[in-house]
């Protein structure tokens, strides 16, 4: 190859040089201002098989990445700010595009059936960039860890088995027994009342693992009343994060176990 202003062979650091400028990689490709979308680079073949594009660090003695970069210049919610971006494409059509939303504060989406990501609101997979990153499906502004918009099923859900405290009142009597199992969603509390119960007293104080952004809403077998033991219990003062338990009518009878179930929802 012969030196040349657009097209230079530099034999010394042993790379290749297209256009006007200094190579930083062993192929560099320079075009200058551009105004129209161009295609830089294309492998192109009629192939009975896998075409394969390699990346490959064939180094197993250090932490050296592999590393496949997509940058653009500019950031934040402007009319000429880019985005990063991969597109899936199945016989010519769009069909799902992966990247960073520069104009949604740099969330990154997965968008099916848009060029860029976030090319559809509210659509596909969203993983915000706080420091505390939140995930949004079908929701481009999640408000929780995980924030779905619409329906969700799974063979299972598995609440935590610890988190909730308990503080008995005078309802339970002096020096009841307390236990419990379960997180915010799921209760099952056992209790062994103390000596004279307080007639319209608080049986329990029941604080969550979690709380809920509004009120938890506390479920006994029922509306709101469980029968056990002829006690009749029912949840009031509902909050947030906690709940407390009493008994309807009379007073609960000493040195008796309850064993309680909850379900519990929220808002």
């Amino acid at each position: 190859l012969n030196d040349d202003s657009a097209f230079t062979w530099d034999n010394t650091n042993k790379r290749l040089v297209i256009g006007t400028g200094t190579s930083a990689a062993y192929i560099n490709v320079f075009a200058g201002a551009l105004s129209n979308a161009t295609e830089f680079i294309r492998c192109s073949a009629n192939v009975s098989n896998n075409m394969i594009n390699s990346l490959i660090n064939v180094s197993n003695t250090s932490a050296a990445n592999a590393i496949e970069a997509i940058s653009v210049g500019g950031s934040g919610a402007t009319s000429n700010a880019g985005d990063p971006t991969i597109q899936f494409t199945i016989s010519t059509v769009v069909t799902t595009a992966m990247g960073l939303d520069n104009s949604d504060s740099d969330k990154f989406k997965i968008t099916p059936g848009a060029s860029l990501p976030g090319g559809t609101v509210n659509q596909g997979l969203i993983i915000t960039n706080d420091s505390a990153a939140r995930v949004g499906i079908n929701k481009d502004a999640p408000l929780h860890a995980l924030d779905v918009s619409g329906r969700t099923m799974s063979n299972v859900f598995q609440n935590q088995s610890t988190g909730v405290t308990l503080v008995a009142g005078t309802g339970a009597g002096t020096s009841p027994t307390l236990s419990s199992s379960g997180h915010s969603n799921f209760i099952i509390i056992g209790l062994t009342t103390g000596t004279a119960p307080a007639l319209n007293g608080d049986i329990l104080t029941v604080t969550l693992g979690t709380a809920f952004t509004a009120t938890c809403i506390p479920v006994l077998d029922g509306n709101d009343t469980y029968r056990a033991n002829m006690a009749s219990f029912y949840c009031t003062s509902l909050a947030a994060g906690s709940f407390k338990i009493k008994n309807r009518g009379t007073a609960l009878p000493q040195n008796t176990y309850f064993n309680l179930y909850l379900n519990i929802g929220g808002y």
